[in-house]
């Protein structure tokens, strides 16, 4: 087995210039990264994306001091370019330290495999900058080094024990070696082994019992059982239990050296080849779960390389823009979907990602113009955002269609303006208010005239109702708030008091609108001047007083009434005096008066009254 894997420091000291550092992965973000923290730490690091040509590009006469490699890699993953390093074939490069960082592995049994394949140190990305620097330094000093693999010699027989001890140490294995059952019982229940051999025939318990233990605890233990008359029925049973292999007593230490290095061997491969499977189910499971959501979204998913070309579309791409996946896959998207007016605009758009890497409008939403197959141009949202796969960047782009919304908010804004026409055209003054937001959300022209105030002051002042009611009216100006408040709506008339002290009557009608959940979010008040109707009220009743002024001082009686009704309008004061009955009396019945009159002139009067109708 190769070893000396400890003499990193003196290949250090060959050479001033700085150490030289190959570093592999496949992605290029990660690769730049940690290329520039290698740099930026005085090291000369080279990057390749594929181990290939890393082992192409190395030197024998001047090997790396230090390999950092991924484990997912193309073509050659990390985990058979790390056994290459410690093979024969590559004899030169069995002393050059390995790290690995792998953003796909986490978690001991991972670091473990690399660890029997010679790994220095496993890093799980994301990696933090200041602990990976620490590790290289630390590797390049000689610092750290490979963790000795851990073995276990049970034998009742302390001359073999001893010799296996040896031979085990020599080949760079930590060693404990264990006489009788109870011995190893304690062994196995304090440390973690790598290896064990266990011999069979044991004075004092079981070694079934060991191996069962073995394979509870740390199933990853490569176990060997030696015997000196195995049956096949017994081997076939130790391989049930969890044994690598069984060897025949006598042997040459050299002979289980060997079979526990292919054993190991065979166990990494195992172990990598489940590690393998377990990422595949994994990677399957999310593709079915990528394709279940990507195909019942909404909105069309698009993604396209760096070439301009289109790599994924989803059901969605599809209805929005015409195209099915098989008419697509592999063109170009500008010139598909790009109406010409815009081509040249959203390829320069493009050249700056395909040049840069980066996308100006990349974590942003942009409105822009499609051409769907049949030609109709769109309305659409885009998102667009880029992401890193092994062939290079790709830039995945979440199209909305909002043609129909747009047309709905122009519908609307149509509707509002034809509303706001109206409204604008109304001598009343309506206005509406949100309660929630303290301000008008809208204010009708002729509040202007109304209050004499300009728009701008009533809007910036936020006037409410009370703020310029006639101080005689404020407790009918209550009445209508209270009324609104439990009703949701009221109507009353007040008087207003205009800046030039000027009167100005208004019939208010007012509306409390309630949010979902019932709270007050605005109040609508359509105000109408009613002055000059108020002015002809007050002028009639003006009127109406002197007229009863003026019939008050005639001394004949002057009545005025309802024939259909049976009732007086007005009696004047001379009808007591005449009739001397009470006026209150005979304006509710107006046949009382006619008892008065002479029986004889009874007709002469009816005769009069028919003819004066």
């Amino acid at each position: 087995m190769a070893t000396g894997r400890r003499q990193t420091t003196g290949m250090q000291k060959r050479s001033s210039t700085p150490a030289m550092v190959l570093v592999v992965n496949d992605n290029s973000d990660q690769l730049e990264r940690l290329c520039a923290m290698l740099e930026g730490t005085g090291l000369n690091a080279r990057g390749f994306k594929k181990a290939a040509d890393a082992l192409h590009a190395m030197d024998a006469e001047r090997p790396p001091a230090l390999i950092i490699t991924d484990l997912c890699l193309p073509d050659l993953d990390g985990w058979q370019f790390s056994r290459l390093l410690r093979s024969a074939e590559y004899a030169d490069y069995n002393q050059v330290p390995i790290l690995v960082v792998s953003a796909t592995f986490t978690g001991e049994e991972p670091k473990n495999i690399a660890t029997a394949l010679g790994v220095y140190a496993f890093l799980s990305s994301p990696i933090d900058n200041e602990d990976f620097i620490q590790q290289v330094l630390e590797i390049l000093r000689g610092q750290r080094t490979p963790i000795p693999p851990r073995a276990v010699i049970i034998d009742s027989s302390k001359h073999l024990a001893a010799l296996l001890s040896n031979a085990f140490t020599t080949e760079g294995f930590t060693v404990d070696t264990a006489l009788t059952f109870n011995e190893a019982d304690d062994a196995l229940t304090t440390a973690a082994y790598d290896l064990a051999i266990i011999d069979s025939n044991l004075p004092d318990g079981s070694a079934d019992t060991l191996l069962e233990k073995l394979n509870t605890m740390r199933p990853d233990c490569v176990c060997i059982m030696t015997s000196t008359g195995p049956t096949p029925e017994l081997i076939m049973g130790w391989m049930h239990k969890g044994a690598a292999a069984c060897v025949r007593k006598p042997f040459e230490p050299a002979y289980l050296l060997k079979l526990c290095d292919q054993a190991r061997k065979e166990r990494s491969l195992m172990r990598m080849e489940k590690l393998h499977k377990s990422i595949a189910i994994e990677l399957d499971e999310s593709r079915a779960r990528f394709k279940a959501l990507t195909n019942t979204e909404s909105d069309a998913i698009t993604m396209m390389d760096a070439g301009g070309t289109i790599s994924f579309w989803n059901p969605a791409a599809a209805r929005i823009l015409g195209y099915e996946a098989s008419e697509v896959i592999g063109k170009d998207l500008h010139r598909l979907l790009a109406p010409q007016k815009n081509l040249a605009e959203y390829n320069e758009a493009f050249e700056q990602f395909r040049t840069t890497g980066t996308c100006l409008k990349e974590h942003k939403t942009t409105e822009i113009t499609v051409r769907r197959k049949d030609g109709r141009e769109i309305q659409i949202e885009l998102s667009l955002s880029s992401l890193e796969l092994s062939d290079g960047r790709h830039l995945v782009g979440i199209i909305r269609d909002i043609t129909d919304r747009r047309k709905a908010e122009e519908a609307l804004r149509e509707s509002e303006k034809n509303i706001s026409s109206v409204l604008n055209s109304i001598d009343a003054s309506v206005t509406s208010y949100s309660i929630k937001n303290n301000c008008y959300v809208y204010v009708s022209p002729s509040t202007e005239r109304i209050y004499g105030r300009s728009l701008e002051e009533c809007i910036r002042n936020k006037f409410t109702a009370i703020d310029h009611v006639h101080p005689d009216d404020l407790d009918i100006l209550h009445d209508i708030t209270t009324r609104m408040t439990a009703n949701g709506s009221a109507e009353g008339e007040c008087r207003i008091v205009k800046p030039d002290n000027s009167i100005v009557w208004l019939h208010a009608q007012v509306k409390l609108i309630r949010d979902e959940n019932g709270q007050p979010d605005r109040i609508d008040r359509v105000l109408t001047d009613i002055t000059s109707r108020k002015n002809l009220e007050i002028q009639l009743r003006k009127s109406e007083e002197q007229t009863g002024n003026i019939l008050d001082q005639i001394e004949d009686v002057v009545m005025s009434g309802s024939i259909k009704e049976g009732t007086f309008f007005y009696l004047s004061p001379s009808f007591k005096t005449y009739f001397g009955s009470n006026i209150e009396e005979h304006q509710q019945n107006w046949h009382l008066w006619l008892e008065s009159v002479h029986p004889d002139d009874l007709e002469q009067v009816f005769n009069a009254a028919i003819n004066r109708t």
